[in-house]
């Protein structure tokens, strides 16, 4: 059969808690450029300290 498949990581909790945490990490990343976006459009928030609250928030939860 010359049909080469990509294997798939065995599915473990391990590997299920990994993914899960890259994908928050995109999402987390994400929210951030919006969020960044808006206080700047917005002259009311500092964008710095979003990113810091959110950074040490991101510490606690790892």
């Amino acid at each position: 059969m010359g049909k080469n498949k990509k294997e798939k990581p065995e599915l473990t909790l391990e590997n299920l808690n990994r993914a899960i945490r890259t994908y928050q990490q995109l999402v987390f990343l994400q929210n951030m450029k919006i969020l960044q976006s808006v206080a700047k459009q917005e002259n009311f928030l500092d964008p710095e300290i979003i990113c810091n609250q959110s950074d040490s928030s991101v510490i606690k939860n790892a």
